[in-house]
């Protein structure tokens, strides 16, 4: 069909508006991949792209292990501030009931150096083998063995009684703050 000498194809596209569609669609690359198609084949600009990926990869890999590290460094110093103080609040109990001790011998006038006190330290020491207190390696002798014997045959005193009790009552934070010093040596 003419219709004043032009030619009207149905459902083409004119040429014009064919060329300016791959125009468009070759910017449109460039403009995406902020580099021109040429310099996509070009083997040096690849190499260059790629070492530079790299680069940066490995930057940003060992800037993440410094931030990881630093970040332990940082807990493990807190775990050392919780272990010290755990470990003073241990042994200050230790030395409250030591005190508490003193002052039981004083209350029963128990010389220092006596034979009761003398007793009692061996007992002490027994104590702390049978109940296996932590950090503590106890060895008798023959001589002290027989007189631990002795001592049991003929019985204790009210005084020994109470102060072993309390002996006693020492474990926990003798074990807690054994623990935590021998924790406290690992992370540091």
């Amino acid at each position: 069909m003419k219709v004043e000498n032009k030619t009207i194809f149905m459902g083409d596209d004119t040429l014009k508006n064919r060329h300016s569609n791959t125009k468009a669609k070759a910017q449109s690359t460039k403009a995406s991949n902020g580099v021109a198609f040429k310099e996509n084949l070009d083997p040096i600009v690849q190499k260059k792209k790629k070492a530079r990926q790299q680069a940066m990869k490995i930057i940003g890999d060992a800037f993440k292990n410094e931030t990881k590290l630093d970040m332990e460094q940082e807990e493990r110093r807190q775990r050392l501030k919780e272990l010290e103080a755990e470990i003073g609040e241990y042994k200050e109990a230790i030395r409250n009931i030591e005190n508490e001790r003193a002052d039981l011998r004083n209350l029963y006038e128990v010389p220092e150096g006596s034979d009761e006190e003398n007793d009692l330290r061996l007992l002490e020491r027994e104590v702390e083998k049978e109940m296996r207190f932590k950090g503590k390696v106890v060895v008798f002798s023959r001589e002290e063995l027989e007189r631990l014997d002795e001592i049991h045959k003929k019985g204790l005193s009210e005084y020994q009684e109470r102060s072993l009790e309390m002996k006693k009552s020492e474990k926990f934070y003798n074990d807690g703050a054994f623990d935590d010093e021998r924790e406290f040596r690992i992370v540091k």
